[in-house]
């Protein structure tokens, strides 16, 4: 009698278990699938972030390169924005899909383009001050204003006057 008792609960033992592992086994399958659709989307959304940055980082070259023929900047000037602003969307997609820093990224930068970080560093603190807080952010909307303002440039006076 005691045998029939140990087996009937070892029955309903071994059935709650195999119940609940199925529901387990439910869950993870619902959240394998719910994570593959947002490991989807995320390669969407940097696919349409990796365009709009390369879209973004041609108007800032094309807008130094017209600065630079114009006369507006000098070619140190030039060198060293053509530098950051050549490397916005690496920057920019370092730093969104690979969690690093805007100093981190700029670092990859420096050994890329075998420029010392320093070098860039001191070129940002010769800027106007809007140039030098967005760069102290270290964040990809202070890096964005950063490459903006390097390349935004009006009309120098004597050359307004000069038509």
């Amino acid at each position: 009698m005691i045998l029939y008792t140990i087996i009937g609960v070892a029955i309903l033992l071994a059935c709650f278990f195999m119940v609940r592992c199925q529901g387990m086994q439910a869950q993870l399958r619902q959240a394998l699938y719910y994570s593959q659709q947002a490991d989807k989307r995320k390669r969407e959304i940097l696919g349409h972030l990796t365009e709009t940055a390369e879209q973004l980082q041609q108007q800032y070259l094309d807008r130094l390169e017209m600065a630079y023929q114009a006369g507006w900047v000098n070619a140190e000037r030039y060198e060293k924005s053509r530098i950051i602003v050549s490397h916005y969307c690496f920057v920019i997609l370092s730093c969104v899909d690979k969690q690093l820093s805007v100093s981190a990224a700029m670092n990859k930068v420096a050994t890329r383009s075998q420029t010392p970080l320093e070098d860039i560093q001191r070129f940002i603190s010769l800027q106007r001050g809007e140039v030098r807080n967005a760069w102290s952010s270290n964040q990809v909307a202070g890096f964005t204003r950063v490459c903006n303002l390097l390349t935004s440039f009006q009309e120098a006076p004597s050359l307004a006057n000069a038509s």
